[in-house]
């Protein structure tokens, strides 16, 4: 009976080291396991996106009491004056829609010169299509090579404070895609 033990106990050993062989075999990747994956890389092409500058040619500066263009850097601002800044600016899509606007404007400096006046800013476009104002900005049609024109009017009102000067050069405009 002692042969009988030790033979089943030879064949249960020479099982348990098979199967486990196989199972090591599964696990590293051999067998058939490696046929069951397979890869491939699609050629699916590019995808391009338009693009959108922007660009500001120089402003100019005129009054209401010079009826013209003035220097800055040498006119003196007086009290119940209306001050206009102009400038072309040139949005230019190609493949997309955008919208342009004037992302800031140096307040903080235009409220300590003129504590009782006023100014607002604003956009026009010259081309007939594509071009539409808007509340806070325009919108610009794919392919626009035209100028949209921003104003900066301050009406300075009575209490211009003497000897300040202002640095309007914080004015920035931003053009983003929108299709």
């Amino acid at each position: 009976m002692t042969q009988t033990i030790e033979a089943t106990q030879k064949r249960h050993g020479r099982k348990a080291l098979a199967a486990g062989a196989i199972a090591a075999i599964l696990l590293a990747g051999g067998g058939t396991y490696a046929a069951w994956q397979q890869t491939a890389l699609a050629e699916a092409g590019q995808i391009q996106t338009g693009t959108v500058t922007v660009t500001a040619q120089e402003g100019a500066w005129s009054t209401s009491k010079t009826n013209g263009d003035i220097d800055v850097e040498t006119y003196r601002v007086g009290s119940n004056e209306r001050l206009v800044f102009t400038q072309d600016v040139y949005p230019k899509t190609s493949g997309a829609v955008a919208h342009l606007a004037v992302a800031s404007i140096p307040e903080n400096e235009l409220r300590a010169a003129f504590p009782k006046g006023t100014w607002t800013s604003e956009l026009s476009g010259y081309e007939l299509s594509g071009v539409s104002d808007g509340a806070t900005g325009v919108q610009i049609a794919d392919g626009s090579r035209q100028p949209v024109t921003h104003q900066l009017i301050i009406e300075t009102g009575d209490g211009v404070l003497p000897g300040t000067t202002i640095d309007l050069d914080g004015i920035q405009y931003v053009a983003t895609a929108t299709e």
